[in-house]
């Protein structure tokens, strides 16, 4: 049996809600969702990597992270425990999810929901033909989306679009990013190479981006084989600005250029081979 459920609230804090449905309805949006369901696994499962974007054909999976406990609820629920979803609720509706256990497996179909989808905001007029004639729909109603944003089964989110995917859940707790004690093991881990005025200040003023690149720095290890003059000498062109003293990297104080300089040590701007203009980038994908 397949239930539809409206995911609700903040994308922090989804609750979740029955869409009560007839047989006939019942059958028909399984279907949709099914079809969905063959369209989106038409493609080439990958781990998610945080440092590049997905091409169009790749599926990214990763685990689902403890903060995202919205699929676990759902999993574990039955129907005859759920709030029904209300007229007033669609407002607050972030995703449709059908919960489908079909062929053996228990698993997850979720569509994003926009407030557009609802058929009967008071601007929008929206006609029924009924009895040979089209009425006014007065009724609540709304239209399901034509894909799927991810499938969970199995432990794992899969997505093609992380943006579609932060359309229904926050997808900031897929991301690693340093703690505050991760930030500060970083500077004593490179001491030898960053001259950092106050460890309090650099913990405070990394920004959540930076803390994304310093994790995946601190993953790589590829500093080990540098020093502060090799460093400078590959920013030459990227128009970031690196001051050296006493041979070592003279961390800023500002969270902006504490970013870019973060950036830039996890492969984020490089010179163009052709054109030799300084770049960003927001997807460095390795060479298979």
């Amino acid at each position: 049996m397949s239930l539809l459920l409206a995911l609700c609230g903040q994308k922090q804090d989804l609750s979740v809600k029955e869409v009560p449905l007839s047989a006939s309805a019942q059958n028909d949006v399984a279907d949709a969702f099914l079809r969905q369901e063959a369209s989106f696994r038409e493609g080439e499962e990958r781990p998610f990597d945080e440092n590049w974007l997905n091409d169009g054909d790749e599926i990214a999976t990763t685990s689902i992270p403890p903060d995202i406990s919205v699929f676990g609820d759902i999993l574990q629920v039955a129907s005859t425990a759920l709030e029904p979803v209300d007229t007033s609720d669609l407002n607050e509706v972030r995703g449709l999810a059908m919960k489908t256990d079909d062929g053996g497996t228990e698993r997850i179909l979720v569509q994003s929901f926009a407030p557009s989808q609802s058929l009967n905001r008071p601007w929008l007029v929206s006609l029924l033909f009924e009895a040979g004639t089209y009425t006014r729909l007065e009724a609540s109603a709304f239209r399901l989306d034509n894909k799927l944003v991810c499938i969970v089964e199995g432990g794992l989110i899969k997505f093609r679009s992380l943006y579609s995917l932060g359309r229904v859940i926050d997808t900031s707790a897929i991301f690693s990013a340093a703690t505050d004690g991760e930030v500060r093991t970083f500077a004593v881990d490179y001491a030898n190479l960053f001259e950092i005025a106050d460890v309090d200040d650099f913990v405070n003023n990394t920004s959540r981006n930076a803390r994304k690149y310093l994790a995946s720095i601190a993953r790589s290890e590829a500093l080990r084989s540098h020093t502060a003059q090799t460093l400078q000498t590959a920013s030459t062109g990227t128009r970031l600005s690196i001051v050296v003293q006493n041979g070592k990297i003279v961390v800023p104080s500002t969270s902006g250029a504490i970013t870019e300089l973060m950036r830039f040590l996890n492969d984020g701007r490089y010179v163009g081979p052709i054109s030799g203009e300084a770049f960003i980038t927001n997807s460095r994908r390795p060479v298979t």
